[in-house]
């Protein structure tokens, strides 16, 4: 059989998952197949793969990553990794360290729904914290 819109080491983890409920353990840059696993579990309708999926990817939020994480998030309806992002993006040396490489510039353009989440998610807590 061929399977041709995944790579052999992605499709191995999926077979890894189908037949023991688990991520195979991420070594190295094995959690670079974690985004096509996401997408094969969309494809096949695995929600369960995607979750656990979800979950990994969030563990690797960090400012080189997350305006990427969350173009793919809002892709593909991860809203857990949309969480973790903005929840990241919350911090304010985070959220300059973004702005000084012009990351939500590129997100507004790219991904504007996400965009306005996080302004709007911002805004909430800026409001919040002034109430307080």
């Amino acid at each position: 059989m061929r399977i041709e819109d995944m790579e052999a080491q992605d499709f191995e983890a999926f077979l890894y998952y189908v037949y023991t409920d688990t991520l195979p353990e991420m070594k190295g840059d094995a959690a670079a197949m974690l985004p096509d696993l996401v997408a094969a579990a969309n494809r096949y309708k695995m929600e369960r793969l995607r979750l656990l999926c979800e979950d990994k990817l969030c563990e690797f939020v960090n400012v080189r990553t997350v305006v990427a994480m969350l173009e793919f998030a809002g892709e593909h309806h991860c809203h857990g990794l949309k969480e973790a992002c903005l929840q990241f993006l919350q911090d304010p040396g985070n959220l300059r360290e973004i702005v000084k490489v012009n990351g939500l510039e590129h997100l507004s353009e790219s991904c504007p729904s996400v965009f306005k989440d996080l302004v709007a998610k911002l805004a909430s807590d800026a409001i919040d914290s002034i109430s307080l």
